[in-house]
């Protein structure tokens, strides 16, 4: 036998065929598909950064947008992981150490390195995570 709650007129216990999923459980599952999100984005951004490029979006965005230079295997590798990148734009982006100039001291006779900030052209690409 079935016991009621008679303040609403609805069993205590209802089958799991016959649940109705409630506003809170679609909540519940669209805050664990942000966190899914993020942490793809987490280990996506640290995979991106460790190869020389960057991410630009906000974390637990769909859709992500890194920056790489020209010259970067970078895209290749996502589109290896299986990533369909589109390239959104060509821009520049302000780097710490855009040229290095080495040059020998006199007074210890050893080879320094300089490494100046500068303008970088990159290339933007946008993909779905």
């Amino acid at each position: 036998m079935t016991r009621t709650d008679r303040s609403r007129g609805m069993p205590d216990y209802v089958p799991l065929a016959l649940r109705r999923e409630r506003p809170d459980d679609r909540l519940d599952a669209k805050r664990k598909a942000i966190q899914s999100r993020k942490e793809k984005f987490e280990a996506l951004n640290t995979f991106v950064t460790e190869d020389g490029g960057w991410v630009v979006s906000i974390p637990g965005e769909p859709l992500v947008t890194i920056e790489c230079t020209e010259r970067s295997n970078l895209p290749e590798k996502l589109r290896d992981l299986g990533y369909e990148l589109h390239e959104v734009d060509r821009r520049e982006r302000m780097i710490s150490n855009a040229t290095t100039k080495e040059f020998a001291t006199s007074c210890h006779r050893k080879i320094r390195t300089l490494s100046h900030a500068g303008l970088v052209p990159v290339i933007a690409y946008s993909f779905e995570l």
